[in-house]
């Protein structure tokens, strides 16, 4: 180990996972931030250099692995038999915040808990015999005598001013509110206005940190930093005073998923993050020369830093031991051992006491006690996760994970014995009470060879637009393994309905059943129905109409449903209610952006609009230039842009100028409401946002969309009008089968050039804005199948009706219930 010191302070010697691993370091990032094309020439040089595992603490919003340049890189290197190792991001706890390349299935993404170990401070306030003791977090020196404490400036409780002189805190301690900078940026500020110390608080439960403050300062999390502006409040008027410890190592619960660690959800291809790691508070190497204040007080060799950027190297490095243990393991192999063999039970959510789930923490947090005796191993190629793109729950992935579940589904596993010895594994499934999984109950696997197994997940209870999360228990002997298993019941692209009128009927009675089924497809369906009636009503075959009688109590129905028609999408020049109106002239804020400042996105809510004959309440609104109609895919959009419409998620998309924007080089987000006295529309601005590398080159330009209506259009202000820009100006529907592209990289008319006068030619050109026209879609061909049946026993009744077809995975399955009540006598004849 290494003998770490911060601030004079000894903090013991660290270690790094695997202390005896050769290192390989590829400079790919500068000053401007991290050009793709050189984070790309970094990883094929990682892969021609033969290294065995990348980190990548690296990424992005997320993004179609399949399209996008770094997750397919790390797909290649996926290929060589490299590991990676990525950081699920630091946006969380929200879900859906996972960004890119971590939702690529290939690479293995982590999330970021606690240990057990943290350094604590006590924080000591005092006003008159009034005092307050509260426990924060910090690596800096304390403040022994009692020092004045003062509420940052009314006009700056974020402390994010740094002009000197722009208030007088000499000698004080000053509070802070957490948010919008640099936490450590906030203690600089505040030193130049001449505080002693800092106080940093939580408005919101996030987690706390132990930066490298400029001056002595304590971070209080979200219930502690309400107990003393309480205290400020109570004793205002009064002189409050403080004393904190500096930062002392004390034993706290691990376990915790870290408040920002990025979660996942329904948006993605698997379940995401993979594992978890330790992710707060890691004595880690420090520059002592940072560039910028964000790099905290000069002349540290070490720091207590946290983020995903530090949980995913722990999974780098045990990754390497297992890979010089198992000298012939795969990538895959590897992953799996990691996640079946990880630790579930113990790990909570971010508030300690509540169980985390798959999306929390993925399979769970690494074990390296075990993980290099996992026993089984789960695999899979380079080749097969690009030929199962949109079914990604047939590749053979240490978690199964169902995005649409229309009623059941069989999935497949192979597991390999790292064992000589043929081996028995009793197989064992925890549900929640509405899902029905069914595994083998043992499987036996040969010595160094490979058994498949079914898993059949029947979800017919499960209300649609749920989701639901089990797991998968294999044993042998004191060996656990475990695959995580979940899905969201969902509609199929070909929609089942069945209904029985009445419900309630008396025995020898009959009820007319129902069966719809529509497709909403954008291509014909060729569909397969069944119904078997239960023993408890009897079909009546004569009955039926639109289907065919196809056994005793049975009806079926096969053929082919025609395709909807997708909405129609138009970009027309049209004026916009008003032109590009400045949103900061009217005293409205920025937006606060995005954490990725670059590629990132924020989730609009509140809004009240149509398009493409669908109702939104929410958007998600990208850095470059767009945003997309709902939260569907859960995704920012890249910075590549295309052509629309396109079928590479996300889809949905209106957009005004599709570029790579990055607001790290300059510009604001806005959103604010005006309105006519008559009409109110809600208009998103990008002010004057930077073109990525290059921040001479900006762009103005906005989105006004009238609430209540399907009125949508585009003003642009001022930008760079170079002939042939690179960008998209278009629409598209929610399948990206339908849509419009108005300009797109040279063909077009450039929105910030415009177009020739025809009664002046010569003269300037004619700006126009932007309206979007769309229409609802059409509804594919709807087919109805119709039958009585008898009661013929008494008691509750439920009968389901299922369907297949070429238009989705799984089996869709409808049901409808009721009660038989008894009957005098049966009728005459009936014995």
């Amino acid at each position: 180990g290494v003998a770490a010191s911060i601030f004079g302070v000894d903090r013991g010697f660290v270690s790094g996972v695997a202390p005896r691993a050769h290192i390989a370091a590829y400079k790919a990032c500068g000053d401007l931030g991290c050009f793709e094309s050189d984070l790309i020439f970094a990883i094929d040089s990682a892969i021609a250099d033969g290294v065995d595992v990348i980190n990548y603490s690296i990424g992005g919003g997320s993004s179609d692995p399949y399209s996008d340049a770094s997750a397919l890189a790390f797909l290649s290197a996926y290929d060589n038999g490299i590991f990676v190792a990525t950081s699920a991001g630091n946006s969380g706890p929200g879900a859906n915040t996972v960004g890119s390349p971590g939702d690529a299935p290939w690479v293995t993404t982590v999330g970021a808990s606690s240990t057990d170990r943290q350094y604590q401070s006590t924080v000591t306030v005092v006003s008159g015999d009034n005092e307050l003791v509260l426990t924060g977090a910090t690596v800096t020196a304390g403040i022994n005598t009692p020092t004045e404490v003062i509420l940052a400036d009314a006009s700056d409780p974020l402390c994010l001013v740094s002009a000197q002189g722009s208030f007088d805190y000499t000698d004080k301690v000053v509070i802070c509110e957490r948010g919008a900078i640099a936490r450590v940026a906030k203690s600089f500020n505040v030193l130049q206005q001449g505080a002693a110390g800092m106080l940093l608080y939580n408005p919101t439960t996030q987690g706390l940190a132990t930066d490298n403050h400029f001056i002595p300062s304590v971070h209080l999390e979200a219930d502690a930093g309400a107990l003393l502006l309480d205290f400020m409040a109570t004793n205002v008027g009064s002189v409050v005073t403080a004393t904190f410890t500096g930062g002392i190592e004390t034993e706290t619960l691990g376990d915790v998923m870290a408040s920002f660690s990025s979660r996942g959800g329904d948006s993605y291809l698997t379940i995401k993050p993979d594992v978890t790691a330790p992710g707060v508070q890691i004595l880690a190497g420090n520059t002592p020369m940072p560039a910028t204040v964000t790099g905290g007080l000069p002349g540290e060799l070490f720091q207590s830093i946290q983020g995903t950027s530090m949980s995913s190297p722990h999974v780098a490095g045990a990754a390497a031991l297992l890979a010089q243990m198992n000298p012939d393991w795969t990538p895959g192999q590897i992953k799996s051992a990691l996640m079946l063999t990880a630790k579930q039970d113990g790990v909570f959510k971010e508030d300690g006491t509540t169980p985390s789930d798959y999306f929390d923490r993925g399979s769970g947090r690494i074990d390296l006690s075990v993980a290099g005796d996992s026993g089984l191993t789960i695999d899979e190629s380079a080749a097969d996760f690009l030929a199962n793109q949109g079914k990604e729950w047939e590749n053979n992935y240490p978690s199964v994970w169902v995005p649409v579940l229309p009623g059941k589904i069989t999935v497949e596993r192979t597991v390999q014995n790292e064992s000589s010895s043929r081996a028995t594994w009793k197989l064992s499934v925890s549900a929640p009470d509405d899902v029905k999984i069914s595994v083998p109950r043992r499987i036996r696997v040969p010595g160094n060879g490979e058994a498949t197994f079914e898993i059949k997940i029947d979800a017919r209870n499960v209300p649609v637009g749920e989701i639901r999360m089990a797991e998968i228990t294999l044993k042998k002997g004191d060996q656990r393994l475990h695959i995580p298993v979940a899905f969201k019941r969902a509609e199929a692209a070909v929609t089942i309905n069945k209904t029985c009128d009445p419900s309630t009927f008396k025995q020898w009675q009959s009820t007319t059943c129902t069966i719809t089924i529509q497709n909403n497809s954008f291509s014909v369906a060729e569909v397969d129905v069944r119904d078997k009636l239960p023993r408890k009503l009897l079909l009546d075959p004569f009955s039926i109409s639109g289907g065919d009688w196809i056994g005793w109590n049975k009806v079926g129905f096969s053929g082919a449903l025609g395709p909807a028609t997708p909405p129609s999408v138009a970009i027309v020049e049209a004026s916009s209610p008003a032109g590009y109106l400045p949103l900061a002239a009217f005293g409205i804020p920025p937006a606060t952006p995005p954490s990725n400042a670059d590629d990132g996105a924020l989730v609009l809510t509140g809004l009240d609009f149509s398009y493409g004959g669908i109702s939104y309440t929410d958007a998600i609104w990208s850095v470059n230039g767009a945003i997309e109609a709902g939260t569907t895919s859960g995704l920012a959009l890249g910075a590549s842009n295309s052509a629309l419409p396109g079928t590479t998620l996300p889809n949905n998309l209106i957009a005004p100028w599709w570029t790579d924007l990055n607001l790290n080089d300059g510009g604001d987000l806005y959103i604010g409401a005006l309105g006519d006295g008559i009409s109110t529309w809600d208009v998103i601005e990008w002010a004057n946002v930077a073109l990525f590398g290059d921040p001479t080159r900006t762009y103005s330009f906005q989105i006004w969309i009238e609430r209540g209506t399907a009125n949508i259009s585009f003003a642009y202000g001022a930008g760079d009008a170079t002939e042939g820009a690179t960008g998209t100006v278009g629409a598209e529907d929610a399948a990206g089968s339908s849509g419009d592209t108005y300009y797109f990289n040279g063909t077009g008319t450039n929105p910030w050039i415009g177009s020739p006068d025809p009664d002046n030619p010569t003269g300037p050109p004619i700006r126009s804005d932007l309206a979007i026209e769309t229409g609802a879609a059409i509804p594919g061909e709807t087919h109805v199948i119709t039958f009585d049946a008898l009661g013929i026993r008494r008691g509750n009744w439920t009968n389901w009706a299922t369907l297949t077809s070429d238009a989705f995975a799984g089996t869709a399955i409808d049901g409808a219930s009721g009660t038989i009540e008894r009957a005098s006598r049966p009728p005459w004849g009936w014995r």
